[in-house]
């Protein structure tokens, strides 16, 4: 009775039981709006799985990737790649291998100004090795043999050495196992939560790789070994192909590079004419089976599909939500965790919804449905939202996850968009050269060309427009390749260059205004302009 008295003082006055009653309308208040938010996120991230599985694409990543070849079968089942895929000890023992394939980076310091290794597409030019042998003596990291005057066959005999040489043969003998792909593939390893976090230990010595192979199959050919330069450049196109498989945009990035560092000996042996027609066709059959449009494809559908889980991951562990740092940036203070940690799950919900719907309405239903040719406007949809979400993320936070995942997408199309007409070009000129050797004379039209058992070859396509590559016959007996570039429009195969350093214009930008060309008419750089 006591209590009951006491109680009954403590709520008899006014100010008391206001007070109580806006605190009870707050509690109410919150509440409603927690439950609403993860209401709200849930059934937006349900209706984007809906829209994801009526277009009949997948949130299952390993669905995505190809089963993995036996390794007899496989080149990636070489000893010399075997477990490269494989992060810590596991794949350091291969990787350190393979570390003895590499041209030296320029350093900082004295030796940053390397000569320039890729001047096909801006100067139609071949590579100095001269120059490059200079270089290489001054930088002092690879042996280089006394200078004799003939500087091809020096720098083929530094890249050559007894630890080198070995291994690449190891490779070459296994470029007639019909696969290439790297292993442990991530289909058949334990995948972790956190995607973002995934480690690809092995693209940074392929990268240095194809510089090394690129370098040497132009020493091999300026050296008068044709075939050793064949061989070359037909295995830096297997450990692209292998690259292609792995369904991440990372990977598909250094596809890209690893088609642009391929392009300068690709063009300096079609410019020499080395080789015989049935080398030029085994170039292109293995060109046939590159596509950058697919790979990236392939590499937007793994990213929808981990980024979701990612997301999803990090929401459902609170300690999770701090380690993610999803929603917190970089910075550590002492009160951001718990606020994180109590965040409404919806709003994970809805941050993966928006994600899983850009990836789908703006990068995987315009390439795989039109290809390169409506992805500008895409991306200007895509800047869009996210100058939305940097205006007010009160307003929008449904775009926080969005705004840090998206921003590099528009390079990442644009140089695939380029690499892919390069692969195009590519194709056309082998069997361009292919034709030449058997018939003395380059065709009309690319419709004319064929096989080696006479059957027309794949039409070589302009990503920008998927209209036929531009071709014609030149005064000099060769022939001229161009797409309409960035811009789409033809310039009738004009270059449009930089004056000041033609061989770095930034050709699948989206301000250069001239052609994407293939042609062996060495440009002047005064004729390059700003």
């Amino acid at each position: 009775m006591i209590l009951l008295k006491a109680l009954k003082r403590f709520f008899r006055p006014l100010w008391f039981r206001i007070v109580l009653g806006l605190a009870l309308v707050c509690v109410l208040l919150v509440v409603g709006t927690y439950w609403l938010l993860n209401w709200k996120g849930r059934q937006m991230l349900l209706h984007a799985e809906q829209q994801i599985a009526k277009e009949g694409e997948t949130l299952d990543f390993k669905s995505l990737l190809p089963e993995p070849p036996p390794d007899s079968e496989n080149l990636g089942g070489l000893p010399a790649f075997k477990n490269i895929t494989l992060p810590g000890a596991e794949g350091d023992g291969v990787r350190k291998r393979l570390a003895l394939l590499t041209i030296p980076a320029p350093a900082e310091g004295k030796y940053t100004k390397r000569p320039p290794t890729n001047l096909w597409a801006q100067l139609s030019k071949p590579v100095d090795l001269a120059a490059q042998a200079r270089w290489l003596r001054e930088e002092g990291s690879l042996t280089m043999p006394a200078d004799s005057g003939d500087a091809a066959s020096d720098i083929l005999a530094a890249l050559s050495a007894s630890e080198q040489d070995p291994l690449v043969q190891e490779m070459m003998a296994g470029m007639n196992r019909p696969h290439a792909m790297w292993i442990p593939s991530l289909k058949t390893r334990e995948l972790q939560g956190n995607m973002f976090g995934l480690e690809v230990p092995h693209y940074k010595h392929i990268q240095e790789m194809s510089n090394y192979l690129a370098l040497r199959a132009v020493a091999a050919l300026q050296a008068g070994q044709a075939r050793a330069a064949q061989d070359a450049i037909l295995l830096q196109l297997h450990l692209t192909q292998a690259t292609e498989k792995e369904s991440m945009v990372i990977g598909s990035l250094i596809a890209v590079t690893q088609t642009g560092i391929v392009a300068q000996p690709m063009w300096e042996i079609c410019r020499a004419r080395a080789g015989t027609a049935a080398d030029f066709h085994r170039l292109r059959r293995k060109l046939d089976q590159i596509s950058l449009r697919t790979t990236l494809l392939q590499a937007f559908r793994g990213e929808l599909a981990t980024s979701v889980s990612s997301i999803c991951w990090i929401r459902d562990d609170p300690e999770q939500r701090a380690l993610g740092e999803l929603a917190v940036g970089e910075s550590r203070e002492w009160w951001k965790d718990p606020l994180v940690k109590v965040v409404p799950t919806g709003a994970y919900d809805a941050n993966t919804a928006m994600v899983a719907m850009i990836y789908l309405n703006h990068f995987i239903k315009p390439l795989r449905d039109e290809g390169f040719t409506t992805m500008e406007m895409h991306q200007e949809e895509v800047n869009a939202l996210m100058a939305k979400s940097k205006s007010s993320l009160l307003l929008y936070p449904e775009l926080f996850a969005s705004r840090v995942i998206f921003p590099v997408m528009e390079k990442i199309v644009q140089r695939t968009a380029y690499a892919e007409g390069v692969v195009q070009m590519m194709r056309a000129a082998c069997s361009l050269e292919a034709f030449y050797l058997v018939h003395g004379r380059y065709p009309e039209k690319l419709t004319e060309l064929t096989d080696e058992h006479g059957r027309p070859v794949l039409a070589a396509v302009d990503p920008m427009t998927n209209g036929d590559v531009n071709y014609q016959r030149t005064d000099d007996g060769r022939y001229r390749l161009w797409m309409t570039g960035a811009d789409k429009e033809d310039d009738g195969g004009k270059r449009v260059l930089a004056s000041k350093n033609p061989e770095r214009t930034k050709l699948p930008g989206p301000d250069y205004e001239g052609d994407w060309v293939w042609d062996y008419v060495e440009v002047k750089t005064e004729q390059s302009k700003d």
